[in-house]
């Protein structure tokens, strides 16, 4: 699970992330075939599957001694003080919140910043020079690493979430 995922399988993910969405908000709030809460039932449970599929190869690779990078890798990996880990339904409804925390949060931001750099032309441009000047650099692909010597584009999101907070308070408990 991961990079390795091949681009057909992404875009039926990306569909059913879609539709899971969409249906998330439609009313009426009907298990019937028809309604895209229904759609969006049968969504939640194609991705649960893959999450599923996913703990499944994840708990191997632990088990043969492997380290399984990202948050997939850590949740199968958690464990309370008593020694209790995650099933794996917990741990692929956590994924499912994460993909939605992680959408949400990203789209807007992206937006956020678009809407800041059209009336700010200069920093656009300084953006543009920072990218080809690194994409230079690197030989043209921009990767993981070749973003973080993005400082400059670093700081216009850091920017961004300063100035337009996608959270704009958090109350304590």
């Amino acid at each position: 699970m991961g990079r390795s995922i091949p681009e057909q399988q992404l875009q039926r993910l990306g569909e059913l992330f879609s539709a899971l969405t969409s249906g998330l908000l439609a009313w009426p709030y009907l298990d019937l075939p028809f309604t895209a809460w229904h759609k969006a039932l049968a969504a939640q449970a194609e991705l649960c599957s893959f999450f599923l599929q996913g703990c499944a190869e994840a708990r191997q690779q632990l088990a043969g001694g492997l380290a399984v990078p990202g948050v997939l890798g850590r949740l199968v990996a958690a464990a309370d003080e008593q020694g209790n880990r995650l099933t794996d339904q917990e741990i692929a409804h956590n994924l499912l919140l994460v993909l939605f925390a992680g959408h949400d949060t990203s789209s807007t931001t992206l937006t956020r910043a678009l809407a800041n750099l059209q009336d700010h032309p200069r920093v656009m441009q300084r953006l543009r020079e920072e990218q080809a000047a690194v994409q230079q650099r690197r030989g043209g692909a921009i990767s993981a690493d070749a973003l973080r010597d993005m400082r400059y584009a670093d700081a216009v999101v850091r920017e961004t979430l300063r100035r337009d907070p996608v959270v704009g308070a958090l109350a304590r408990v």
